[in-house]
């Protein structure tokens, strides 16, 4: 039998003009997994700077002038408390590291997740005070800390904060099919007894 691997990237695209772009597709290849990678974005750019579900509190959006109010998502929390076998954050600084948990995302089975911070300083920077893009990505190198393993629970983003980035859940455990019962196989024991 053949399996799929559904890939799904879904979510804000960077923080500038390319957010909220969503898109999926599915590539047939011997596996059976569901990886989502989330490039995380700190407002809807596209649309002219709305905050969103992942702004971070007191951040400047067009809609949230005076700073955002609301807590934003955890969502290397949300993925791992989803039942995910896979769950890491990287920024757009730690590409090695990056590719890397591609790589493993893909190889296992199950839902996998991986959040990945990007900079915009067209909108969210400037409105931030965070200054050109370079600059953004200087202090994603500066203030990015690894800490494998963490509860994602500790890991929330804050404005200008500490960027807590690495690979927060390796576990294996049985897939949907894995635990589905081989219908064939009740067809057949089902025939035989009648």
């Amino acid at each position: 039998m053949r399996k799929t691997l559904n890939i799904c990237i879904f979510g804000k695209i960077a923080k500038g003009k390319h957010s909220k772009i969503q898109t999926s597709f599915q590539q047939e290849v011997i596996a059976n997994q569901l990886f989502k990678g989330f490039l995380a974005g700190t407002n809807y750019g596209m649309t002219g700077g709305q905050f969103g579900s992942t702004t971070p509190l007191e951040s400047k959006t067009t809609t949230s002038p005076y700073g955002n109010y609301e807590h934003p998502f955890n969502l290397v929390y949300v993925a791992a408390a989803s039942g995910a076998v896979y769950v890491a954050r990287w920024t757009t600084v730690h590409v090695r590291r990056l590719a890397n948990s591609i790589q493993e995302a893909l190889l296992k089975k199950g839902f996998t997740f991986i959040e990945i911070i990007s900079p915009c300083p067209t909108n969210f920077g400037r409105r931030n005070k965070l200054g050109e893009g370079l600059d953004e990505m200087k202090y994603y190198r500066e203030h990015s800390v690894i800490k494998h393993f963490i509860d994602p629970k500790e890991a929330d983003l804050t404005l200008n904060g500490e960027i807590i980035v690495g690979k927060f859940v390796d576990i294996d455990k049985p897939t949907f099919l894995d635990n589905q019962p081989d219908l064939s196989q009740k067809k057949e024991n089902k025939v035989a007894k009648t």
